[in-house]
């Protein structure tokens, strides 16, 4: 029978980083010695079991005063889970484990944690967020196919660019924060050479609010949580004013668009020309949005009636207006009825082209009116005259259907009553020449 091999000293004992030195001594004693706080330190045992089980006992207090902690391999195992679980970022697991002690303390022992993820999952924002925002697009963007195009362009080329730059349909709702929202929105123009301005950035971040508030509503997002749109930090715009028509900019209008389908367009049941004077019109004196432009038809006219109104339907009005009647001017309905006989009387026709601001836009650069069509100009160049002339915020309020604090803040230039008084003034040389234009239109 093999002899058992004795050990071999000095010998080392270790755990993670501390480390003690055995070494048996010629009367019969153990010396023990390690590094603690800088130095070197030493004992002594009386035999070797004790030496052993005081050194093993050494090591890990060394390593525990390190930051370490000696536990049980069981728990060490599930440490390293745990770790995994929260990520690499310092103290992730300790705020994991707050999360989860203040899950326990909110489900009160009605559920344990599995059963109130699963049902988190199937029924929570877990799962409405997994909506990706190609899919929630394509459901806004459906809404606004009979609209405007121009509204529909504007509001796609920027809903959709963002999964397109990222190369990514699977983009979630979820994925919108406000970091992302605020690098799409401030994105670099004309091929990314620019820096946007603050009204363009400004107008990005309105249709994702726009957007974002929908989907809120449809409940594709928290319904008491705010979204990602409303912690953007929006621009300062400086207020310049209100851009509206000088009185004698809308006189040059005025007579452009009336010469304009004598000079330039060939005849037809309702010329050019026209189209763009009773868009001018209705915009400028009726106080009519533009995508409400677009849509009304000469039956929103009763001209025989002893005191005229345009009746904006709810077809014109559509979702984010409303259903009213407004007063016409005499001087106006005489022209907008000398534009409908004009039309050939056909009553289920629109009153504009679908372009017409674009087309006045053109000619206004042309006749040195301006270089930009102002955003609204039409719009609030009637909400400023108009209240010049009868003094009532609420008045005008009614007709452009909208409140006195919004149309005190964002429609209304303070005028003069004799403003006013010239702006609707203009009217008269169409009304002085409606009898030559109709038989040239007749003819």
């Amino acid at each position: 029978m093999a002899k058992a091999k004795a050990p071999e000293w000095p010998r080392t004992v270790s755990f993670g980083i501390g480390k003690v030195r055995i070494a048996k001594r010629g009367n019969g004693f153990f010396a023990l010695s390690w590094r603690e706080m800088g130095e070197t330190r030493r004992t002594t045992k009386t035999d070797e079991r004790k030496a052993l089980e005081w050194a093993s006992t050494k090591v890990r207090e060394l390593d525990a005063s390190t930051g370490n902690q000696w536990i049980p391999p069981v728990d060490g195992e599930a440490l390293k889970a745990l770790q995994a679980l929260a990520g690499d970022e310092p103290g992730a697991a300790r705020r994991l484990l707050d999360d989860v002690r203040d899950a326990r303390r909110w489900l009160d022992g009605a559920a344990d944690l599995t059963t109130a993820a699963r049902w988190f999952a199937e029924n929570g924002p877990m799962k409405i967020q997994r909506t990706s925002v190609v899919a929630a697009v394509a459901r806004f963007m459906a809404q606004y196919l009979r609209g405007s195009k121009e509204t529909y362009r504007s509001f796609s080329n920027e809903l959709k660019g963002l999964s397109k730059v990222a190369g990514n349909d699977a983009l979630l709702l979820l994925d919108l924060t406000e970091p992302v929202l605020t690098a799409w929105t401030t994105r670099k123009v004309n091929e990314g050479k620019d820096v946007p301005s603050e009204n363009t950035v400004d107008n990005r971040m309105t249709i994702w609010i726009t957007f974002l508030n929908r989907c809120r509503d449809w409940e594709l997002l928290p319904k008491n949580a705010k979204h990602a749109g409303e912690l953007l930090r929006r621009p300062v715009i400086p207020d310049a004013g209100k851009a509206i028509f000088s009185i004698d900019q809308g006189r040059t209008l005025l007579e452009a668009a009336r010469r304009h389908d004598v000079e330039k367009w060939k005849p037809r049941p309702l010329r050019p020309g026209q189209q763009l004077e009773a868009y001018l019109l209705i915009g400028g004196w009726l106080g009519l949005r533009p995508t409400e432009i677009q849509r009304l038809t000469w039956a929103a006219f009763d001209f025989e009636a002893a005191h005229p109104y345009c009746h904006v339907t709810p077809e014109v009005a559509q979702k984010n207006s409303s259903e009213r009647y407004i007063p016409i001017d005499p001087r106006l309905s005489a022209r907008l009825k000398g534009l409908f006989e004009a039309s050939g009387k056909k009553k289920s026709a629109r009153c504009c082209a679908h372009r017409c601001r674009e087309y006045l836009s053109l000619l206004a650069r042309e006749k040195g009116v301006c270089e930009e069509w102002p955003v609204d100009v039409l719009r609030h160049s009637f909400c400023s005259y108009r209240i010049a002339v009868v003094k009532s915020l609420e008045q005008v309020a009614t007709e452009a259907d909208n409140s006195p604090a919004i149309l005190k803040s964002n429609y209304r230039r303070p005028l003069r009553h004799e403003d006013g008084i010239a702006w609707w003034d203009l009217l008269d040389p169409i009304l002085a020449d409606l009898p030559s234009r109709i038989s040239q239109a007749a003819g």
